[in-house]
């Protein structure tokens, strides 16, 4: 019988308990056991199983935000820390409410900006989750909320959640018009002159002026004249 009490016991306990749906899995996570083990401190890799566990039963075994979280090392798992950990675990279980397929990928995606220099703030996770979260429960397993999920979880590793919040409203008067523009659903129209407070505001006109002027560009076209303004 496994000792759940040491450090990797968690983890080898959840891959005993996955032998037999997912064995591919199960011993990928015997081996980050092995990895992790002597190089994570306690508390930290307490979180990380249980983290590890939390996201298995929302997604299953196998899925993008566990494969993408079992792929980290000792020195990933250090630089996010318990809370940015414990966050991200809660933004992808706020999305999963309302579409498990975008809290996967927005996982898989956010884990890339937590390893960015600086690393999003714990409540940046949060309304960036929620904002997903809010498309998934207006339109379901649409593509174009899948799309922006990835994408939101990328935009973390330079931009805040308010920027992604008001991606978000730009994403559904824009993307979910009557011609449907994906594009302004999988990439951000970032400039790099800009505050995230600046982006945030041009994301604001280009979804208010969204229904009047139907180009799919308009995000990028005003954030860039915007960086040009002096």
């Amino acid at each position: 019988m496994r000792d759940d009490t040491t450090p990797t016991g968690p983890l080898e306990t959840l891959a005993d308990e996955l032998e037999a749906v997912s064995p591919g899995f199960a011993g990928r996570l015997r081996e980050t056991a092995a990895r992790l083990g002597a190089g994570v401190p306690v508390e930290l890799m307490q979180e990380y199983s249980a983290c590890v566990r939390r996201v298995v039963v929302l997604e299953g075994a196998g899925r993008e935000a566990s494969q993408a979280l079992i792929a980290l090392d000792a020195a990933d798992l250090a630089g996010i820390g318990v809370e940015l950990l414990e966050a991200w675990c809660a933004a992808a279980e706020t999305i999963a409410g309302h579409s498990v397929r975008a809290a996967s990928v927005f996982g898989a995606a956010a884990l890339t900006g937590l390893r960015a220099t600086p690393r999003p703030r714990a409540d940046e996770l949060g309304i960036a989750a929620d904002a997903v979260a809010a498309l998934a429960r207006r339109h379901g397993g649409d593509p174009i909320v899948q799309r922006f999920a990835t994408a939101a979880g990328q935009a973390l590793a330079t931009r805040g959640g308010a920027v992604v919040e008001a991606w978000a409203t730009a994403v559904e008067r824009i993307a979910f018009g009557s011609r449907r523009a994906l594009d302004v659903a999988s990439r951000l129209p970032d400039h790099p002159d800009l505050s995230d407070a600046e982006l945030a505001a041009a994301l604001a006109l280009a979804a208010r002026v969204a229904p009047r002027v139907p180009a799919h560009a308009l995000g990028a076209q005003v954030a860039g004249a915007l960086g040009r303004s002096p």
